[in-house]
């Protein structure tokens, strides 16, 4: 094959990988999420082999995942999946898991999208369900604008949660965590490997918390409401002594 024709179907070849990668990243979502109820189905998020970095993404900046916000809705699940050959020579074996296993960090990068039509994210919360695995170094921005602003993270061992000024819907956020394995290995762990089934899972959710300035209005409500009862309270109590005194 002569080089110039060479050149032509490497670069088509590698424009037809990043094509269909963009195709599966794009059918993830939309997912609905939140603090209650069921949990979302897990989604399956492959570990590549990158011995380098292991650095893989949930999403990316071109084909987002958005993120709808509902209260009656749970967590949502990804079930990080390593693949168990892990030298890409056919077999696996036990030798697989202990270079998985030795790598010391994980990345995960998360390209997300504020759902539309639905409240603004006020936080944002993960944990990692699979025993003896915890957060690194994690940060959470907002490419395109400034923020999110007024941030605070929260983080122990498997759990951290961002809290945050509220992003609007249709906000793009971007949330970049590090994690890696604190404990020793089972023969659980070993079994589920060998077999293609062992998974990091990760369970996280956004919250909506009413803006300050609209705390005293919710306060006024309450207390419209309260009033309303006890004047329905006091009309009642007026009828019913009325009745009395016409009977006498």
């Amino acid at each position: 094959m002569k080089p110039l024709v060479q050149r032509c179907f490497a670069a088509s070849l590698a424009l037809g990988l990043v094509l269909a990668a963009a195709g599966a990243q794009a059918q993830i979502g939309p997912i609905t999420s939140g603090p209650g109820g069921s949990p979302v189905p897990p989604i399956v998020v492959p570990v590549p082999q990158d011995p380098l970095t292991y650095e893989f993404d949930f999403g990316s900046p071109l084909n987002r995942v958005q993120v709808d916000y509902a209260t009656g809705a749970g967590a949502f699940e990804k079930w990080l999946r390593p693949d168990p050959d892990q030298n890409a020579d056919g077999t696996v074996d036990m030798w697989d898991l202990n270079q998985f296993l030795a790598q010391p960090i994980l990345t995960l990068n998360e390209y997300l999208t504020v759902g539309a039509g639905g409240p603004a994210w006020t936080d944002w919360h993960e944990e990692i369900l699979t025993p003896d695995w915890q957060w690194g170094v994690v940060s959470i921005s907002t490419p395109g604008v400034v923020g999110p602003t007024n941030l605070t993270i929260s983080q122990s061992g498997p759990k951290v949660d961002f809290f945050f000024d509220p992003l609007v819907p249709g906000t793009d956020v971007d949330i970049r965590k590090e994690l890696f394995f604190t404990g020793t290995m089972t023969s659980q762990m070993a079994s589920d490997f060998l077999s293609g089934q062992f998974a990091i899972r990760v369970a996280e959710y956004p919250t909506s918390v009413p803006e300050p300035v609209a705390l005293p209005l919710v306060g006024l409500a309450l207390c419209g409401a309260a009033i309303c009862q006890l004047r329905r309270r006091w009309d009642d109590e007026a009828s019913r002594g009325a009745e009395a005194q016409a009977r006498v």
